[in-house]
Protein backbone atom coordinates (compact mmCIF):
# COMPACT_ATOMS: atom_id res chain seq x y z
CA UNK A 1 0.00 0.00 0.00
CA UNK A 2 2.95 2.33 0.60
CA UNK A 3 3.85 2.34 -3.10
CA UNK A 4 0.29 3.11 -4.11
CA UNK A 5 -0.24 6.09 -1.77
CA UNK A 6 1.49 8.86 -3.80
CA UNK A 7 -0.26 7.86 -7.01
CA UNK A 8 -3.62 7.60 -5.29
CA UNK A 9 -3.27 10.99 -3.59
CA UNK A 10 -2.17 12.60 -6.86
CA UNK A 11 -5.16 11.07 -8.66
CA UNK A 12 -7.56 12.45 -6.04
CA UNK A 13 -5.97 15.89 -6.38
CA UNK A 14 -6.37 15.80 -10.16
CA UNK A 15 -10.00 14.66 -9.73
CA UNK A 16 -10.75 17.53 -7.34
CA UNK A 17 -9.25 20.14 -9.67
CA UNK A 18 -10.96 18.73 -12.77
CA UNK A 19 -14.28 18.47 -10.96
CA UNK A 20 -13.93 22.04 -9.69
CA UNK A 21 -13.31 23.28 -13.21
CA UNK A 22 -16.40 21.48 -14.52
CA UNK A 23 -18.58 23.06 -11.83
CA UNK A 24 -17.66 26.58 -12.95
CA UNK A 25 -18.11 26.14 -16.72
CA UNK A 26 -21.63 25.55 -18.11
CA UNK A 27 -20.66 24.30 -21.62
CA UNK A 28 -20.17 20.49 -21.65
CA UNK A 29 -17.61 20.48 -24.47
CA UNK A 30 -15.50 23.12 -22.78
CA UNK A 31 -15.78 21.20 -19.49
CA UNK A 32 -14.50 18.07 -21.17
CA UNK A 33 -11.65 19.84 -22.95
CA UNK A 34 -10.44 21.99 -20.05
CA UNK A 35 -10.93 19.26 -17.46
CA UNK A 36 -8.86 16.84 -19.52
CA UNK A 37 -6.12 19.31 -20.36
CA UNK A 38 -5.82 20.65 -16.81
CA UNK A 39 -6.01 17.18 -15.28
CA UNK A 40 -3.31 15.77 -17.54
CA UNK A 41 -1.13 18.84 -17.08
CA UNK A 42 -1.37 18.74 -13.29
CA UNK A 43 -0.74 15.00 -13.14
CA UNK A 44 2.28 15.12 -15.43
CA UNK A 45 3.64 18.26 -13.81
CA UNK A 46 3.50 16.91 -10.27
CA UNK A 47 4.77 13.50 -11.37
CA UNK A 48 7.73 15.24 -13.02
CA UNK A 49 8.30 17.48 -10.00
CA UNK A 50 8.43 14.54 -7.58
CA UNK A 51 10.13 12.21 -10.09
CA UNK A 52 7.49 9.49 -9.80
CA UNK A 53 8.07 6.08 -11.38
CA UNK A 54 4.80 6.29 -13.32
CA UNK A 55 6.20 9.08 -15.46
CA UNK A 56 9.07 6.82 -16.55
CA UNK A 57 6.52 4.16 -17.52
CA UNK A 58 4.66 6.67 -19.70
CA UNK A 59 7.90 7.78 -21.38
CA UNK A 60 8.78 4.16 -22.10
CA UNK A 61 5.36 3.45 -23.64
CA UNK A 62 5.53 6.58 -25.81
CA UNK A 63 9.02 5.72 -27.08
CA UNK A 64 7.96 2.15 -27.84
CA UNK A 65 5.05 3.35 -30.03
CA UNK A 66 7.22 5.65 -32.14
Amino acid sequence: MKDLSPTLMLSFLVFAVSFGITLVIPNLWVQLFLGGICGAGIYLGIAYLFKMKELEDVKYMLKRKA
